[in-house]
Formats: C-alpha cells, structure tokens, sequence
C-alpha cells in the first residue's frame, strides 16, 4: 500500500466523523434541529430529527466525492487528461473535507449544546475563512471546468482565465478576511449587510473582469493565446 492510500483512507474516515458522533449522541438530539443559517448567525432552518441521519451522510458523501474528484480530475475534466494533478487540486479536496466536516460536526455539537450558540458564532468566520483559502488557491489554478470561474470568456481563453483569477484570487483572500474581520467585530445586523455585499463584489467583478477583457480584445480568443 502507497502513502497515497492512507492519505484517502484518512481524509474518508475523517469524513464520516459527523456520523459517528451522531451515532454516539444519538439519544441527546433534541426533535428539531437548526441546520440554516442566516448571515448574521441566526437560525432560519431547522430539519427533523427523524430526517438528521440523510443530512449528515448526504454532507458526508458530498464531502468524500469532492474529494476524490479534486484527487482523480485529471481522469474526468477534457483539459487535464493525460497530465499529472496539480498539487493545487489536492489542496483543495483536503479544504473541502474540512470545511464540509467543519459544518457537519459543529451543527451536530450545536444541536446537543444549544446554550453554547456555536454555529452560529462560527458559521460566518468559518466561510470567511473558506473563501479566502479558495482564493489562495485560485491565484494559481489551471483552466479546467470543476473549478474555479468558469465563465465562457475564460473557458475560451488561457489568458482571459488567467487574468480573471489572479484579480478573483486576491479579492477573495481579501473579502475572506473581511468577512472574518466583520463578524467578529461588528454587530450582527451591519455584519450581515456587510457580507453580502463582500459576497456580491467577489461574485460579480471577476465575471465582469472576464467579459471586459474579452470585449476588450475585439471577441478574439486567439489574440490571447498568443500572449501565452
């Protein structure tokens, strides 16, 4: 057995925690149970407990297949056929079972706690922390069509791609931190203002960035791969 099979063994069990502990704390879930959240840390979903269990393992496979496919995407995306996976990719799958774990077991640890609060005090920093990481990550990502911004202008274009990622990649690092930064610091109702705002900027200004440079360039996809 390779390094790499313990590695996927470990990440898979790690995993699948939120269900043990689901397990082993099963007859201290109380009948509903808050499983949405609002960007001010506040409740706004709750599921049953008789429907917890196809939450938590739907979260736990959504977790293990993000992991594989970040693990094994050069064997399924056209553009990275045949070429080694980017130690990126592998970053990436260990980011998403962690977050997605994160959640999974803190939702649980909130529900047996509920005095604590602490999803809703961890949700926000949590995903600011979460975008900021990706946004690590996408300064350097390669064109491909799981991940990154994959509109048809920087589908079209290396450079358009590139380009796109490098102004996302720093504005999601800093509108990450911010987030962090916000909702530690200030009140709930401006903290939530602000992170949709932060969220709509880090959305919206790469997709528009793409497009300007495509207008830009006269719709001409070849110009950029000359610039490669």
């Amino acid at each position: 057995m390779n390094r790499n099979f313990f590695k996927h063994a470990f990440f898979t069990l790690l995993a699948l925690t939120p269900a043990l502990y689901l397990q082993l704390n099963w007859g201290r879930m109380p009948e509903q149970i808050a499983t949405h959240f609002a960007a001010d840390g506040t409740a706004n979903g709750f599921t049953e407990r008789s429907s917890l269990w196809g939450l938590v393992l739907f979260l736990c496979g959504i977790a293990i297949a993000s992991y594989y496919l970040m693990q094994f995407i050069n064997k399924v995306d056209p553009r990275r056929r045949g070429n080694p996976v980017s130690p990126m990719f592998n970053k990436m799958a260990i980011t998403i079972v962690l977050f997605l774990t994160s959640i999974n077991l803190l939702t649980l640890i909130s529900a047996v706690y509920p005095e604590a609060n602490i999803m809703g005090k961890a949700i926000v920093p949590i995903v600011g922390l979460l975008l900021a990481v990706i946004g690590n990550y996408m300064y350097n990502v390669r064109q491909n069509y799981y991940v990154g911004i994959k509109v048809p202008w920087a589908l079209a274009s290396e450079y358009n791609w590139r380009k796109t990622h490098h102004l996302g990649g720093r504005l999601w690092v800093i509108g990450g931190i911010l987030i962090i930064i916000t909702s530690l610091l200030l009140p709930r109702e401006i903290a939530s203002v602000t992170f949709n705002v932060l969220i709509g900027i880090m959305v919206l200004v790469p997709i528009a960035y793409s497009f300007i440079l495509f207008r830009k360039e006269g719709n001409m996809p070849h110009y950029y791969d000359k610039m490669n």
